[in-house]
């Protein structure tokens, strides 16, 4: 296994805000990337891209070789599909993982052929095949932006700040909807 050198102290912070700015991308745009647990994992490598491309690109490959081989030749919903995608994300980050372990000593910045996990890749390839590559790609990219701030103490109070104003803001709107849909507030809060 490869040790990323992260503090365990910074994962976890990371991996919170990543879930909470994912909730909040869904309710906004109703964009997922992956799975909640998606975002914080890639914004532990935000800044460190090849990890991040490489785990992009293996989540591509899965979901073309899924859909354009497997999926052809098997009868896959649900849950199968959802651990066809996991598993052959698998193969592909494994491979890429021996390519990274005998390459990385020659050429030390491949050592990002890593990727991010073993899951994520078969996650984001399940997404993308539900919601189109584009946007998944997209939602993944703004989802992951979270781990920059978390570093940074007032980044991260300014964003639990944002994250208050929010939920309070759309909570204020919510009570003011009548039960036929019809906003009779007579202010449109834009959200």
């Amino acid at each position: 296994m490869h040790n990323y050198g992260i503090p365990t102290e910074v994962v976890r912070l990371v991996l919170a805000l990543g879930i909470i700015v994912s909730i909040l991308i869904y309710e906004r745009f109703r964009f997922t990337g992956g799975a909640a647990v998606v975002a914080g994992y890639l914004g532990i490598f935000v800044d460190r891209p090849l990890y991040v491309f490489t785990t992009i690109a293996i989540a591509l490959l899965t979901f073309f070789i899924v859909q354009q081989f497997i999926a052809r030749r098997m009868f896959l919903y649900g849950r199968r599909r959802l651990v066809v995608m996991v598993m052959v994300g698998m193969g592909f980050e494994g491979i890429a993982g021996t390519v990274a372990y005998f390459t990385v000593p020659g050429i030390p910045w491949l050592i990002g052929l890593y990727g991010v996990g073993f899951v994520l890749p078969g996650l984001i390839a399940q997404d993308m095949e539900r919601q189109g590559v584009w946007r998944t790609v997209f939602a993944v990219l703004i989802t992951a932006g979270d781990g920059k701030c978390a570093g940074n103490k007032h980044l991260v109070f300014i964003a639990l700040v944002g994250i208050l104003v929010y939920f309070t803001v759309t909570h204020f709107r919510a009570d003011k909807i009548c039960d036929d849909g019809a906003d009779r507030t007579g202010v449109h809060l834009g959200i």
